[in-house]
């Protein structure tokens, strides 16, 4: 029997000598619901940090632990926004055209592109991994 090949998330655009291949990113709804109401408390918990500091009651060691700790609830902060707009929005994008590849990630149109000319290219590789995990914790 002969398989038919299933339709995948990439496209595919060829106009002459340009092709273009457009991969979004997965949906992996679980870990999006997850992280926001995960975001929802550790925001409540960067107020209380907040707080503390202005109202200035503290001990002086308290203080410089509240300085780290809002620093580091920052970073916090800004890694699971990424990771949601990246699964809601991202994409990759590989174009190759008049001897350049190009290779673009990017969250809603925002993003950064490397190119290369194609002749310097060496020991291009394509690893691909399984991705059979359910609940949104694969490695793709």
């Amino acid at each position: 029997m002969i398989e038919k090949p299933t339709t995948g998330r990439s496209s595919i655009l060829t106009n002459g000598n340009l092709l273009e291949i457009e991969i979004p990113s997965r949906k992996k709804w679980f870990v999006i619901v997850f992280i926001s109401l995960w975001l929802v408390g550790f925001t409540i918990g960067g107020k209380w940090m907040m707080d503390d500091m202005q109202n200035g009651d503290s001990h002086a060691i308290v203080e410089k632990f509240l300085v780290f700790g809002i620093a580091g609830w920052t970073v916090g902060v800004i890694c699971a926004v990424t990771i949601i707009l990246w699964m809601t929005g991202g994409k990759e994008i590989a174009k190759a055209d008049k001897g350049i590849l190009e290779l673009r990630k990017q969250i809603f149109k925002v993003g950064l592109t490397k190119r290369y000319q194609i002749e310097t290219i060496r020991h291009l590789t394509i690893n691909s991994t399984p991705d059979n995990d359910q609940l949104g914790f694969g490695t793709s």
